[in-house]
């Protein structure tokens, strides 16, 4: 008895052994995988583990709702659900297949010489099975159960393939190698046909089923991107209906056009970005590319992945042609590869390589529409957000020839008392603000007024203010120009632009360090020590763009700044076009917008030349890396020789146009400073701001439905003295007692020019700073 089982064990050993050691064995190892995931899949699905899970988790079963609608039942109904008969009709034909390999390969196994039932022998027939059980799970289930069969389906056959065209159709190429299944005749060939059928051919040209972004709210007709074929997303023949219609008639109207995929809908893409983009829905504080690059962490894999595959394809040719004149330099002596293998290969390297960069164009252009559109309607909700002030640039005149704000010493001479109205409104203590008692006008008063510690006036006849030379250079320290309508229209224009300029970012991360990796690596086995001459050329080299290019960041941030003086400049000159026609004034903002214009043309001409100096170092390098290289190089043979020459003139020039990507890179970095700084660095309204909410009447008597203030002080900004005027003066507003508002009444607040009427509505909007 002992014997026997020591005899079965060993038997079990060597099969598992064998089943190890062959290739044969790899596709039976992928379907156990998968029907293992299958199943702790399908366990943690059940309300088996989710009733075992709450009893020990001591949570509470949540049940799901029965949905209580009639569920419809049919062929029609399930074809549909599976996304129509097109889909339905090749996922048939695949089962067919499935079906075709398996009595195929069990035929095969079965008449092979040496037959002996044993694991390696019913590896591919129970694979094969295996993969028509997930084939019938697929058109015979539900939606959802269908997309997981048809992923390991696709997985285990595409699996299945790799291992055959290694075995059988690879050393076909080669002198040395011979298929290791040629036994079987004919019969290998046609399951290589239905293999290629069905793991390569119907998984390219299947249509994709459209799944709605929300299961309530599904498209009607859904964007032909949603639902396209692999092959047709690869090739963009989903466009051709559109292209073709375009030729026949000389317009296209908006409701030809296809519809916008729902993926791409504003709601959407606000609901996946700004949990990781807007500090207020983030409630952390981190840079925007952060919170970008989470976003779109998908999309910049997919991206990372092309450029690896591009770098490596642009390799190929210069691999194809040495092996070519290796072989015909030697003849043919010693040769393994078939040249028709190079001949191939010199054709389907460089297609991969196009196919990869077209991908990496389609993938990065709709993931820089994507995150404009999502930058843009950040910026215009956070201006909402923000304090819009009076701004003034340090070194403007201080002196003002307009009306003079009063102050308390003014006010109060003119004071007198003035009983409340009949409503119970409060009524203000002052004769400068009056109104008729029919519109119960609330009177303001000096509880509106300038600080009398901020500014001092004369009692000269013009009404001009003095200010004195310690109090202009204290004011010009604290408030300067921050410009901040024109930084808001550079943010969404300028900045944006710059922005999307710079999407190709990874071609500097990972593109051009890669291809320089390969390029030593294939040049050092065909130059040998010469190859590492070039790289420490190459190093030696580096820190002249780098400065260069830290140039270029410190002389953007100037430039936007300059061009957001000139263009708040520009909008305010617009804003009141028809008042300095009135006055008069068009030579004196003519003058002013040049000055603006003159300094950022300065910062303009710095930019060109830095840009111009670096496109120069973008061409001398490589040619100084070049002859540094040949310089070096002793070698004798002329062939191989010319194969680095090759790799320097294809990639001389590519790799100068990617260069230039890094100025690009770096004035988009500036941008996406701005951006983060805009939304981080701004002052906020009160409502948005961390500090807590100031209750402007006492808790104990505050009045439920009554509008006004109690005791209240505002500024225009956070400053410690308030926010300077255009005239340089500090300006706080102080209501002193109460001040409520009549519902259903008109109210009138009037006054003199700068005692107060908009800052008092400011307040009360909560644009206005509250202080005590």
């Amino acid at each position: 008895m002992y014997e026997q089982i020591s005899f079965a064990v060993t038997v079990i050993q060597d099969e598992y052994t064998d089943l190890l050691s062959d290739t044969l064995g790899i596709p039976s190892l992928v379907a156990a995988l998968s029907a293992s995931i299958i199943v702790i899949h399908s366990f943690i699905n059940s309300s088996i583990y989710t009733r075992a899970r709450a009893c020990f988790l001591s949570e509470a079963l949540v049940v799901a709702e029965t949905d209580t609608k009639p569920r419809r039942s049919g062929i029609r109904i399930h074809i549909n659900s599976l996304g129509g008969n097109a889909i339905f009709g090749y996922q048939v034909a695949r089962l067919v297949g499935c079906l075709v390999l398996t009595g195929l390969s069990t035929y095969s196994s079965i008449s092979r010489p040496g037959f002996r039932r044993g694991i390696l022998d019913l590896a591919m027939p129970v694979t094969y099975l295996y993969a028509s059980f997930l084939a019938t799970v697929v058109v015979s289930s539900s939606p959802r159960w269908s997309s997981i069969a048809l992923v390991h389906m696709n997985f285990l056959l595409v699996s299945t393939f790799g291992v055959f065209f290694y075995r059988d159709i690879f050393p076909l190429a080669t002198y040395t190698q011979i298929p290791l299944d040629s036994l079987e005749g004919s019969l290998l060939w046609i399951k290589i046909f239905f293999l290629t059928l069905t793991s390569v051919l119907i998984p390219l040209l299947v249509p994709r089923r459209y799944i709605p972004v929300d299961p309530n709210d599904p498209l009607e007709i859904p964007n032909p991107e949603q639902t396209a074929s692999l092959l047709s997303l690869i090739v963009y023949s989903f466009l051709d209906p559109l292209v073709f219609l375009a030729c026949k008639i000389p317009h296209l109207s908006h409701d030809q056009l296809p519809p916008l995929s729902d993926y791409d809908y504003a709601k959407k893409l606000k609901a996946d970005s700004f949990p990781y983009i807007d500090p207020f829905v983030a409630g952390r504080k981190q840079h925007l590319l952060w919170g970008l690059l989470r976003t779109f962490r998908r999309e910049y894999m997919i991206l990372a992945v092309m450029l690896f595959t591009t770098a490596a394809a642009s390799f190929v040719s210069p691999i194809g042609i040495k092996q070519l004149l290796l072989y015909i330099e030697t003849r043919g002596e010693n040769a393994t590869i078939r040249p028709w293998f190079w001949i191939i290969w010199l054709f389907f390297g460089p297609v991969l390589g196009s196919l990869a960069w077209q991908w990496y164009i389609f993938i990065a252009t709709r993931t820089l529409v994507r995150a404009e559109g999502i930058i843009t309607q950040l910026i215009f909700e956070h201006s909402l957000r923000i304090r819009v002030k009076a701004e003034t640039e340090a070194g403007a005149p201080s002196t003002s020839t307009g009306p003079f704000t009063p102050i308390a010493s003014d006010i109060d001479s003119i004071t007198s008392t003035l009983p409340p109205d009949d409503d119970g409104g409060v009524v203000s203590h002052s004769s400068e603000l009056t109104g008729s008692s029919e519109a119960d006008t609330l009177h303001s008063p000096d509880t509106h007024r300038a600080s009398p510690s901020s500014i001092e006036c004369s009692s000269s006849k013009k009404g001009k203010e003095k200010i004195t030379k310690s109090e202009e250079s204290e004011r010009e320290g604290i408030s300067s120009a921050e410009n901040l309508v024109g930084k808001i229209t550079n943010l969404v224009t300028t900045d944006m632009n710059n922005i999307t300029e710079s999407r190709d970012f990874l071609l500097v991360l990972i593109y051009i360090p890669l291809q320089i990796i390969l390029c030593i690596i294939f040049l050092y086995l065909v130059l040998g020590w010469s190859a590492f001459v070039g790289l420490v050329s190459i190093i030696m080299l580096f820190p002249i763009p780098g400065y260069v290019a830290k140039r270029i960041q410190d002389v953007q941030i100037v430039r936007l700044k300059a061009t957001d003086a000139r263009v708040q400049t520009v909008t305010e000159t617009m804003n009141v076009l028809r008042m300095i026609k009135l006055f008069g004034w068009e030579k004196k903002m003519e003058q002013k917008i040049a000055e603006k214009r003159e300094k950022e043309l300065v910062w303009i001409w710095k930019r060109q030349i830095l840009d111009m100096i670096n496109g120069n170092l973008n061409f001398l390098i490589p040619i100084v890396t070049m002859i540094v290289t040949y310089s070096t190089y002793v070698g004798d043979n002329v062939f191989a020789s010319k194969t680095p020459a090759d790799v320097f003139a294809d990639n001389h020039y590519e790799a100068r146009s990617k260069r230039f990507k890094v100025t690009q890179v770096v004035t988009g970095k500036v941008s996406l400073n701005r951006v983060d700084d805009f939304l981080k660095n701004t002052e906020l309204l009160d409502a948005f701001s961390e500090k807590d909410t100031v209750d402007l009447f006492p808790q104990e008597d505050r009045p439920s439905d009554d509008i006004g203030f109690h005791d209240a002080t505002f500024v225009w900004s956070n400053d410690p003295v308030g926010s300077l005027t255009p005239s340089k003066r500090k300006f706080v507003l102080r209501i002193e007692d109460e001040l409520i508002f009549q519902r259903g009444q008109i109210n009138l607040i009037i006054g003199p020019t700068g005692s107060g009427k908009t800052s008092l509505l400011m307040a009360l909007l909560g644009m206005s700073t509250s202080q005590f």
